[in-house]
């Protein structure tokens, strides 16, 4: 979505993204009822109302970032331009988010006398497919929580002014709150999370395997579980990002995406490091003529702002991928995407540009069959 808002600015158009819809008998289309249409002071910068430049998920001209140490900050992986976009965009989403008000009143009433430590854990709380083929989930959840609570108190955050620490718990695995709970109790930290509804211990995660969405509502509810699912959500990702340090426990694109964008991009920062990264170690151990890798404590590195993660450091995130002939290879990059060297500061001329249509236009293109994916996509986003 951030690669389109980048586009979008580029050509002085506006973004109008397009999650899906809830429910199928009564079905409320999710982005327009997540984030409020935008009023009309604020498309001032758009040139022309009458035109359309449609993406189907991927966007070419992108490409996703393996870090690499830069002696000339000219060469650094990341754009400065596509940084200050990404900042516009996910503070404008979290200024027009519908749970605004209940993320507002949670940190006024937790957040506003402590040093708060936002820890985001994409455990996968039991999810298979492709997030375990990739590696991802975390083999003795305990003595991760534990190596992690180490990690935390070692560094000491504290901002000035501040006596109290608090760890706010964004996941989808549920246990992992009270395992946090129960190790930091001891050491007077409060754990904090957002009350909601959560899929079950072990029961897979609400946005899983193949874009399936869980927790759709019964004949009866047609769509307010499915809508709950998504504010919860998004309510968890912008409390992060209000947090005065966030941490991606484990790799996410959750937490590099809006809370890793605010988090740098607060005007006044009250820690020194308002970012860090849990990052998994192994040590060699032989074994007869082989050597096995062994996976032990984890490290942790912060860094000072988006320039210093992207430009002073190395990817250390590794995937798991099945090549040909069903062999694995690894593959090291981030979840973010920036532009092609070739496409920076500007953007390719895209095809598909058209005269918009007012009343509709479907989100599928040469869709034969119906279904909830190929109903009209409003395109009546402006208040007047």
């Amino acid at each position: 979505m951030s690669l389109a808002a980048y586009v979008a600015k580029q050509k002085r158009f506006e973004l109008r993204a397009f999650w899906g819809w809830c429910g199928e008998k009564a079905p409320i289309e999710v982005f327009s009822y997540l984030f409020r249409p935008y009023r009309e002071e604020e498309l001032s910068h758009i040139e022309s109302r009458g035109l359309l430049l449609p993406f189907y998920n991927e966007i070419s001209g992108f490409l996703a970032i393996s870090r690499q140490p830069v002696t000339d900050q000219s060469e650094c992986a990341c754009p400065r331009d596509k940084i200050t976009s990404d900042l516009e965009l996910y503070t404008s989403l979290r200024d027009r988010f519908r749970g605004k008000p209940v993320v507002d009143a949670f940190v006024r009433e937790n957040f506003s006398k402590a040093t708060v430590v936002g820890i985001h854990i994409r455990a996968g709380n039991g999810e298979g497919g492709d997030f375990d083929r990739k590696g991802r989930s975390i083999n003795n959840l305990q003595v991760w929580v534990g190596d992690v609570v180490k990690l935390v108190l070692q560094e000491g955050f504290r901002k000035a002014g501040s006596n109290e620490l608090v760890v706010y718990i964004a996941t989808d695995t549920p246990s992992t709150i009270d395992m946090f709970r129960n190790q930091l109790s001891p050491h007077q930290i409060k754990v904090l999370d957002l009350p909601q509804t959560r899929m079950e211990e072990g029961t897979g995660v609400m946005f899983g395997e193949a874009a399936k969405v869980h927790n759709m509502g019964d004949e009866t509810d047609d769509y307010s579980s499915c809508l709950k699912g998504w504010t919860d959500t998004l309510s968890d990702m912008f409390l992060l990002s209000h947090a005065d340090v966030v941490i991606a426990a484990t790799p996410s694109s959750f937490s590099q995406t809006a809370p890793m964008s605010l988090a740098f991009g607060k005007e006044s920062q009250g820690v020194e490091t308002p970012y860090c990264e849990v990052i998994p170690k192994f040590e060699p151990h032989k074994k007869k003529e082989t050597t096995e890798w062994k996976e032990v404590a984890p490290t942790m590195q912060c860094y000072k702002s988006y320039v210093d993660w992207c430009c002073n450091y190395s990817t250390w995130i590794k995937f798991k991928k099945q090549g040909r002939q069903n062999r694995t290879k690894i593959v090291s990059k981030e979840f973010l995407r920036f532009p092609l060297p070739s496409n920076e500061g500007t953007v390719k001329d895209y095809r598909g540009l058209r005269n918009r249509t007012f009343d509709c236009r479907r989100p599928g293109r040469g869709r034969a069959a119906g279904g909830l994916k190929d109903k009209c996509l409003p395109h009546a986003w402006v208040v007047q």
